[in-house]
């Protein structure tokens, strides 16, 4: 494939040639803007999973305080789908 502004060849799949700014996209610890790992997948559905459990015991009286910070729009103890999907290996037994 040719570069759109000249005619050298691209490079990693890009539109552009590596002298008009084609360059290969990083992901995780590699990316320039990675600081932590506390907005990765992983993180997510762990917080996901204890605000489902700290929802489920505050519903049976186990728990007296709710958790610090926004609530979720779509509580998961209401959505069966997404709460299934969470806790999927306790279900695949």
């Amino acid at each position: 494939m040719q570069c759109k502004y000249c005619d050298k060849e691209t490079v990693f799949n890009t539109s552009v040639c590596h002298q008009h700014g084609g360059h290969k996209i990083r992901h995780g610890t590699s990316a320039p803007n990675y600081k932590h790992g506390g907005r990765t997948k992983e993180a997510r559905e762990s917080r996901a999973r204890l605000r489902a459990l700290s929802e489920m015991g505050n519903g049976i009286g186990m728990f007296h305080r709710k958790m610090v910070g926004r609530k979720p729009n779509h509580p998961l103890i209401h959505d069966v789908r997404k709460f299934k999907q969470l806790f999927k290996e306790l279900y695949d037994e």
